[in-house]
């Protein structure tokens, strides 16, 4: 796989002498092939807002249930719906937001509406956050940032959308039930790559990789 890491190594590493066994390292793409570009002109307000700045939201409780396809809908950028190259853009940075605020708060159901069931890096990233939960930990901080840098893809000779762009990943702290850090993840300038599918309603995430940014 070589360069190629799992978009939230960070909270791997934070919690890895913990004993947490989940490795979102694999959840990093296949090495991915030469990303086709398509001819559409991608306009640069595409892509949503720049930034994730996470704030821990209410954990869902035990008997929450899975959103229906409308509720799903409706947290989607209206920008970021319809198979197009600019929308594909705009979902994926959506979802990568996403991931970093599922995993400070816990609030699984949107993640999991918006991942194949193929997808490993979205499989082991749910299982984390149930993990980080069972055991009383919590992630502050690694905040995502998109660079304003045009991201790269398009539509793959298998029928998916192979999108990448560049990430900054704010410092990112885990903290025990106590409030105590455990760990401390540096900061890091990461290019994502996005592996999606349009089933005609909405996009669903097939794969996530990312490697660190040369």
């Amino acid at each position: 796989m070589g360069a190629d890491r799992g978009l939230l190594q960070t909270a791997t590493r934070a919690v890895a002498g913990l004993g947490v066994l989940v490795a979102v390292l694999a959840g990093c793409t296949n090495d991915p092939e030469p990303i086709v570009t398509t001819t559409p002109t991608l306009s640069p307000t595409a892509s949503p807002a720049a930034s994730s700045s996470p704030s821990p939201t209410p954990t869902p409780s035990p008997s929450a249930t899975a959103l229906t396809e409308e509720e799903v809908l409706a947290q989607i950028p209206e920008n970021a719906r319809n198979e197009s190259l600019g929308d594909a853009f705009a979902f994926a940075q959506f979802f990568v937001i996403e991931s970093q605020r599922m995993m400070i708060g816990f609030d699984t159901e949107l993640f999991a509406a918006l991942s194949s069931t193929e997808c490993v890096f979205c499989n082991n990233s749910l299982e984390l956050a149930d993990d980080l939960q069972q055991k009383d930990l919590r992630i502050e901080g690694g905040e995502i940032e998109i660079s304003d840098a045009l991201p790269d893809g398009g539509l793959q000779a298998d029928g998916t959308w192979r999108i990448e762009f560049e990430i900054d990943v704010g410092e990112q702290r885990t903290l025990d039930a106590d409030g105590s850090v455990v760990e401390t993840v540096p900061p890091n300038h990461l290019v994502a790559s996005v592996v999606l599918n349009h089933d005609g309603s909405r996009w669903q995430v097939e794969g996530v990789g990312a490697k660190e940014s040369t």
